[in-house]
C-alpha cells in the first residue's frame, strides 16, 4: 500500500534543526542577494520579503508553519521560481499579480502602471468634493464623473466603493485596449464591493474624445513625463517594465498635448465643476498657467506627503 505524502506540518517537525526549511533559504538567498535586489528594490527588507512572499503562496498556513515546513517538492519550486524573478529585477507587483491601492488590493500585470502611494493625494481631493456634492440636498440628480487614463481601474474603482446619498455615474476611459482588459477584470472582482446605486462605464479614448455630456467631476493621472527631458529621473526597472504609453510624452509636442486635453476638459466640465489632475513636480506651475489661459478656472497646486507639487486642482468659473 502507498503511503500519503507527508503534509508540510508533519514533515517541519521531523526536518527540525537539519537546516531544510523554507526559513533557512529564504534567509540565505536575502543575505546572498542582498546587494543586488537592494538595487532593484530600494528598501526591501528580509520581513517584507517574507510577507511577500507567504501572500504569493497564498497563505494556506499559519506563518510559523509556513516558513518552518520542509524545502523540498512544490515550495521549492515555488521559490526558485520567485527568485529568479527577483533576480530578474520583475516589479514585486507583477509577481504577485496584485497591487494595492487605498483600501483594495488591484489585479495589475505588465499592462498597466502599478498603482502608487502618492495617487492618493488626487483620490483625497476627489473624496472631498464628492462629500461636499453630496451635502447640496437641493440636488437629487446623479454625481457624474469622467476619469481620463483608467488604467487598472484604482481610482475609479475606489470612488466607486464609495456609498453617498446621491448616485455616482463614472465614465471611465483608457487609449489602451489592454488596460481596460485589466480594469474589467478588476470590475468583475470588486463588483460586490460597489453599491448597487452607483454606476460605472467603461471606454477606449484618446483622453475625451469618446466622452459626451458634462461633468461635474473630471479626473485624470496621465502620462506626465518628458521621454528626454525626465528620462534619467526615472528608475530602471520603470522604464523597464511598465508601459511606456502610460509614463511619457515627447518633450515636443508636451505642451501641445495638454493644450488639446485642457480643451476638452473645459468643453465637458461643468460650471463649478472640478478638474483635478496628478502632474510631475518640474512641469505643473506651467501647466497651471496653461490651463487657465485656456478656460475661465481659478484653481491651485497641491503638494503631496513629501512636499512636492503633485495635484492641479481646477475650478470652472463664469468668465
Amino acid at each position: 500500500m502507498s503511503q500519503m505524502p507527508l503534509s508540510p506540518i508533519i514533515k517541519q517537525s521531523c526536518s527540525k534543526g537539519k537546516k531544510s526549511n523554507l526559513l533557512d533559504h529564504l534567509e540565505k538567498s536575502f543575505v546572498d542577494n542582498s546587494q543586488q535586489w537592494q538595487e532593484t528594490y530600494p528598501g526591501l527588507t528580509l520581513p517584507y520579503l517574507k510577507n511577500h512572499f507567504y501572500d504569493l503562496c497564498g497563505n494556506r498556513f499559519p506563518k510559523d508553519l509556513f516558513f518552518d515546513q520542509w524545502f523540498g517538492g512544490l515550495i521549492e519550486l515555488k521559490w526558485k521560481r520567485y527568485h529568479s524573478l527577483l533576480n530578474l529585477g520583475r516589479p514585486l507587483a507583477y509577481i504577485a499579480k496584485s497591487g494595492h491601492f487605498f483600501e483594495t488590493d488591484f489585479y495589475v500585470d505588465e499592462r498597466v502602471l502599478i498603482p502608487r502611494f502618492e495617487t492618493e493625494v488626487l483620490l483625497e481631493c476627489v473624496l472631498n468634493e464628492l462629500k461636499d456634492l453630496d451635502r447640496d440636498s437641493l440636488k437629487e440628480n446623479d454625481i457624474c464623473l469622467a476619469e481620463v487614463g483608467v488604467g487598472p481601474g484604482t481610482l475609479s474603482l475606489s470612488i466607486a466603493q464609495q456609498r453617498y446619498h446621491r448616485p455616482l455615474d463614472i465614465i471611465a476611459g483608457d487609449i489602451s485596449q489592454e488596460a481596460l482588459e485589466v480594469c474589467k477584470l478588476n470590475l468583475f472582482r470588486l463588483g460586490f464591493a460597489i453599491p448597487k446605486l452607483n454606476n460605472i462605464k467603461l471606454i477606449l479614448s484618446d483622453r475625451l474624445n469618446a466622452f459626451e455630456g458634462e461633468f461635474d467631476l473630471i479626473i485624470s493621472n496621465p502620462p506626465y513625463i518628458k521621454r528626454k527631458s525626465d528620462f534619467k529621473e526615472v528608475h530602471a526597472q520603470v522604464i523597464k517594465n511598465e508601459p511606456e504609453m502610460a509614463l511619457f510624452l515627447e518633450d515636443e509636442s508636451y505642451k501641445e498635448w495638454f493644450e488639446s486635453f485642457f480643451v476638452q476638459v473645459g468643453n465637458h466640465l461643468k460650471l463649478g465643476g472640478l478638474f483635478l489632475m496628478e502632474g510631475h513636480e518640474s512641469h505643473l506651475q506651467n501647466l497651471f498657467t496653461q490651463i487657465k489661459s485656456v478656460f475661465s478656472c481659478e484653481g491651485e497646486v497641491i503638494k503631496d506627503l513629501t512636499g512636492r507639487d503633485r495635484v492641479l486642482k481646477i475650478r470652472k468659473t463664469n468668465g
